[in-house]
Parts: structure tokens; sequence; C-alpha cells
């Protein structure tokens, strides 16, 4: 990914049974998990949106950009920030 510019990273899919979606998205900061969004604040990051990397099954990298610069925020192991599952 690291010869990708921006355009061609956002342009890439997956496909599932309904069909292709975005393989790494943008993610509205009010949909994130109450501990993620505190963790903004403490840093005093002031986005309205992040940026997730997916990197396999349950990784994602989480960031925000900053023009053409990915700011690097967590590290998400195990899928936590935006969990799909209750």
């Amino acid at each position: 990914m690291s010869k990708l510019d921006w355009r061609e990273v956002k342009a890439l899919t997956t496909h599932s049974k309904g069909g292709s979606r975005p393989l790494h998205h943008s993610q509205s900061v009010s949909s994130i998990c109450a501990d993620a969004q505190r963790r903004l604040s403490d840093l005093e990051i002031v986005v309205d949106e992040v940026f997730r990397l997916w990197h396999g099954n349950l990784p994602r990298l989480w960031g925000y950009l900053s023009g053409a610069v990915f700011n690097i925020v967590w590290w998400d192991r195990n899928h936590r920030i935006y969990p799909t599952e209750p």
C-alpha cells in the first residue's frame, strides 16, 4: 500500500456476500466507541471523521487524514473501535 496514493487506497474493495464494499474507509467519530472518542479528546484531536485501514480479518489501523498525510491514532487488533457485533 505504501506505493498507492489516497485515491487508489480509497478505491480498493472487498467482495462479500452483499457484493463489493470499500476495504478502507472513513467513519464518523460519533459512531465509534466511547473510549475511542475520549481518547481523541484527550489527545486534543478535533476531527469529524477518522479513517480505517483494514488489515486482515479483525485488525484495523485507525487515524485521520490531514491533507495527504495519514496520522495514526490506534492499532485496533481486535476490532473494538467500531465493533460490528455486540
